[in-house]
């Protein structure tokens, strides 16, 4: 599973986001800033709207500073879906989640997460119609666990949707379980378990790459690709003998770019010829 670890440089730079340090440290000593009010907050649900915000704009603003895990980009049916956690001191703070239908929508989920209690999730989508594109976002605050407001905007261009106002929506109900059902789906995803648990199926060449096909234990779980554009011994090993892999689980690092998860090949210095990386 790809690890971004939080490095010393990282930890250093975190001291002078006084913001996410109020949020995230509930530090006992009084900050000299204009929020320090909010320190007193030691539950998410003594936040207000105006506080949740604040909170994901300060999570957003430090995200390179969080130690971030992401999955691979799976498969199911015509859609392609990855995420991404992001950690404090631990504690998952926020989940990003990508969802994409190729030629008909591209879609954005961010849950934010205090205390290990859901505040926030943002959701961003571009749809792509026969005659025009249109974009929506939407907000839904939560406090114990409850969609307590909703609000959306739409445009049909994205940088109309940046300068139209939010209005209210109705706050279904079956929103409360279904962010909290998604929450455990984006936590598999990211651990590779359960329905996104997949084993080694086969390993092909196209053109000047290749590319590690995976399959899931169950019918309908998710499926999902590796490009490789750089190979090593454990490369070298799926091509010669893949009989050896089949069906089993790997063991190997991974970058997603361009909604493509790409392999990082092992350095020489640490890769044996009795790597399977199984």
């Amino acid at each position: 599973m790809a690890i971004v670890a939080l490095n010393p440089s990282g930890i250093m730079k975190a001291i002078y986001f006084p913001i996410l340090l109020l949020f995230l440290c509930s530090c006992s000593r009084k900050p000299k800033h204009p929020q320090a009010g909010l320190i007193n907050q030691r539950t998410a649900a003594s936040m207000s709207e105006k506080d949740i915000l604040q909170y994901a704009d300060s999570i957003d603003a430090n995200s390179k500073d969080l130690e971030k895990q992401t999955s691979l980009v799976y498969q199911l049916g015509d859609q392609l879906m990855y995420a991404s956690q992001y950690s404090w001191n631990g504690s998952s703070i926020m989940f990003i989640e990508y969802i994409s239908n190729e030629g008909l929508s591209n879609q954005t989920r961010k849950y934010y997460l205090k205390n290990d209690s859901l505040v926030l999730v943002k959701e961003k989508i571009s749809m792509d119609g026969e005659n025009a594109q249109k974009y929506t976002e939407s907000r839904a605050y939560i406090r114990n666990n409850i969609v307590f407001k909703k609000e959306s905007r739409l445009a049909v261009t994205e940088a109309a949707l940046k300068s139209n106002k939010y209005t209210l929506q109705q706050t279904p109900a079956k929103n409360n379980q279904e962010f909290a059902e998604n929450i455990l789906r984006l936590k598999d995803a990211v651990r590779a378990s359960n329905k996104f648990e997949v084993v080694f199926d086969n390993i092909i060449s196209v053109a000047e790459e290749s590319r590690i096909l995976l399959k899931n234990k169950l019918p309908d779980g998710y499926s999902a690709t590796v490009v490789v554009r750089d190979q090593d011994a454990f490369i070298d090993s799926l091509i010669s003998i893949p009989a050896v892999f089949k069906d089993k689980k790997l063991n190997f690092k991974w970058q997603v770019n361009d909604k493509e998860a790409v392999y990082v090949p092992v350095a020489a210095s640490v890769t044996s010829a009795s790597g399977l990386n199984r």
